[in-house]
Formats: C-alpha cells, sequence, structure tokens
C-alpha cells in the first residue's frame, strides 16, 4: 500500500479482495490509527529501521534515481529530517517513538542485520515453516549521489544533525530492543543463522507468483 492516508471504503474493500490476508505492509500502517484499529483489533506490528545517515542517503538517491525534481540536499533535509522517528511518532521526538515501539510495536528489525532480522521475525510471527530466501530487487542503478554525499563532509555533517533523534531511536533499538529479541530466539541462533546463509548462497528462492499478484493489486484492487 503506497498511499500515505487510508479510508474505511479502502479498508473494507481490501478485506474483500484478500480474504486470506496475514499481512500488510505499506505506507499508510501506523501503529497509533484509529481506523485501522477498529478493521484489524488483533493486529501485531513489525517494522524495519535503518541506520539514519545511510537511510537518509538511500531516500535521497532513490528519488534523484527515479526522476524526481529534488531540492538541493540542505532543503530536502530540512522536510525529511528525522524521518523514522516522524514515522512512528508523528513528530521529532526520539522518547516518543521509543515509547510507541515498546508498547504497540512487538518486533523490530534491522537492515543492517537483515538476514538474522529474518530469522527472529519468523520465530515471532510463528511461522517456522515460511519461506523467507530472498532475492535483491531495487537496487539503485548508479551510486554517484551517495559517493558525492560521503566525499563531503559538510554533507554528512548536514545528515548528522538532520537525524539526531532517528540516531537516538536507532540506537535504543540496536543496544535494547535486538538484544531482547535476540534472546528470547534462543541458543541457536548463530548455527541458524549460518544455516541460512548458506542457503542463500546455494540455491535462489523459489518464485512467487507476483505477475498473478500485480494483475490483482492494478486491474481488481
Amino acid at each position: 500500500l503506497l498511499f500515505e492516508k487510508t479510508t474505511k471504503r479502502d479498508w473494507r474493500w481490501m478485506k474483500i479482495c484478500y480474504p486470506g490476508m496475514k499481512s500488510i505492509a505499506g505506507h499508510c500502517i501506523t501503529p497509533s490509527d484509529p481506523l485501522f484499529d477498529s478493521f484489524f483489533p488483533a493486529a501485531r506490528f513489525y517494522t524495519f529501521l535503518r541506520e539514519p545517515v545511510s537511510r537518509s542517503i538511500s531516500h535521497y538517491q532513490f528519488l534523484i534515481n527515479g526522476g524526481h525534481r529534488v531540492p538541493p540536499l540542505e532543503a530536502w533535509l530540512e522536510e525529511n529530517a528525522d524521518f523514522m522517528t516522524c514515522r512512528l511518532a508523528g513528530e521529532a521526538n526520539a522518547e516518543k517513538a521509543i515509547e510507541i515501539l515498546e508498547e504497540k510495536v512487538s518486533f523490530v528489525g534491522l537492515m543492517e542485520h537483515f538476514d538474522e532480522s529474518l530469522l527472529l521475525w519468523r520465530e515471532w510471527a510463528e511461522l517456522p515453516d515460511l519461506e523467507i530466501r530472498y532475492s535483491f530487487v531495487n537496487r539503485a542503478p548508479t551510486d554517484s549521489t551517495k559517493r558525492d554525499i560521503l566525499s563531503d563532509e559538510k554533507h554528512l555533517s548536514l545528515i548528522r544533525e538532520a537525524n539526531q533523534e532517528d540516531a537516538k531511536l536507532y540506537r535504543h533499538v540496536v543496544e535494547k530492543t535486538m538484544e531482547r529479541q535476540r534472546a528470547a530466539y534462543g541458543i541457536s541462533l548463530d548455527s541458524d543463522l549460518d544455516q541460512f546463509r548458506k542457503s542463500l548462497a546455494e540455491s535462489s528462492p523459489p518464485p512467487g507468483n507476483t505477475r498473478g499478484a500485480k494483475w490483482k493489486r492494478n486491474l481488481v484492487y
């Protein structure tokens, strides 16, 4: 779901269109939306975060590579500072975002620990047989914007300054949330992670019905 806002009609139609729906992902999903709660009162929330400087650079590069009209980095950061915290809390307030994570989001993965996060997520989701092998998609066709920013200390300083609340949020997840999730998984995590990475190296994931899903999304839903 790429749109930012939803209506009762959206959710009602979605439940009709996808009667076997198990999970929903998209920009309109937030853990404090009373409209969503009214349709899915038993939903459990999960999210993945990324190191704030890397996330900000990737976001900016994605827009440029996609042909969007993007202002200079300094101006863009004014509108997109502390992006993760604002998405969670509605404002650049790390304490509030952390409180929401602790109370309403029962799993948090990290892009920097993606393989491990997938294993932890599958355990949390109670889906032990779910196929979680993956292929890389949406890779940037060029990293020139990223390279330019990383080579400019002024720009890096601006990004760090614009994402101070996100940095607090990310640090909390690294130091507390991930450690708690690892402990809940148990002592087999390291060996399971090694096995999972071997399976990624040895074979590709089975193809999903992505074409059929896109036809249904675009023509029916």
